[in-house]
């Protein structure tokens, strides 16, 4: 095992609690904002900042020398870094990959396979066949294999603290990346084929937006208990359908006695409760 000597106990914890899951971190859905751009010079201190959750900042260190900021590239939601990758091209064939990290609070929205795709296509523009990466956590590795095709090719033991401290060897991989852009590219033509001449649900559908009309003027409690009257209830009512996919919903008010009402008073209470609840809903 790995002793990290610039890592706190607290920080030990935190980073053990990380790998085995026992944090639990929000996720956000990814907008058309949110960019992959090669970095800047002054990217540096977000990308170690980044890095810190998964131990990976300690640079220089034996184990990273230096951030060669040319070869990154960073992950932006709404403006903050919250990823970062980087590569290096060892031969004139043969690529690896260095630091990958994203944020916790960012994980599960594809922001690391946007930035693992990025250093590969980086990678690939200047004639790399093959990439080599050192991973040390189970779940990385098997996501390297499962998303990219990488295989086995050995092990290399850790010469400092860095990464998984629990974990004292890096587990080395190996991709065919010709082989996989020569498959990223026929994928993708054979999806633009689809898209053109087959119909639903064959091709994707196109960008739906989803209103949902949450009370209505009619329905009441007596004709079914579903029905959302007071103001907690259709506040209520009106989370769950935008956190079921819902970008609109359209409302009705009711009185103390479930009656239509068209008092601005209400109307106030219910808007302001949605907006304060999900501020991105349309209502």
């Amino acid at each position: 095992m790995v002793t990290p000597t610039t890592a706190s106990a607290e920080d030990r914890r935190y980073h053990r609690q990380l790998y085995t899951g026992t944090i639990a971190v929000p996720t956000e859905k990814m907008d058309r904002a949110n960019t992959v751009k090669p970095a800047r010079p002054d990217d540096r201190g977000a990308i170690l900042d980044v890095m810190r959750p998964w131990n990976m900042h300690h640079v220089p260190s034996p184990e990273m020398e230096e951030l060669d900021i040319a070869c990154f590239f960073v992950a932006r939601v709404d403006g903050q870094i919250v990823g970062a990758a980087s590569y290096k091209v060892i031969s004139q064939t043969v690529g690896k990959t260095t630091h990958l990290g994203v944020l916790p609070e960012h994980g599960n929205l594809g922001i690391g396979s946007a930035l693992q795709d990025a250093r590969l296509e980086a990678m690939g523009k200047v004639g790399v066949k093959t990439v080599i990466t050192n991973a040390d956590r189970p779940a990385t590795i098997d996501w390297y294999k499962r998303k990219y095709g990488y295989r086995d090719a050995g092990t290399l033991k850790k010469v400092c603290a860095f990464g998984d401290p629990e974990v004292d060897h890096w587990t080395t991989i190996e991709m065919d990346l010709a082989a996989w852009m020569q498959k990223r590219d026929r994928d993708a033509a054979v999806r633009e084929a689809i898209a053109r001449h087959e119909p639903h649900p064959l091709s994707p559908y196109p960008p739906l937006l989803i209103n949902a009309c949450l009370t209505g003027m009619v329905p009441t409690k007596d004709k079914s208990s579903h029905v959302p009257v007071n103001v907690e209830e259709i506040v209520a009512d009106a989370v769950r359908v935008a956190d079921a996919g819902a970008q609109i919903v359209h409302v009705h008010a009711r009185d103390d006695n479930g009656q239509p009402t068209w008092k601005a008073s209400v109307y106030e209470r219910i808007v302001t409760g949605i907006r304060h609840e999900r501020p991105a809903l349309i209502v």
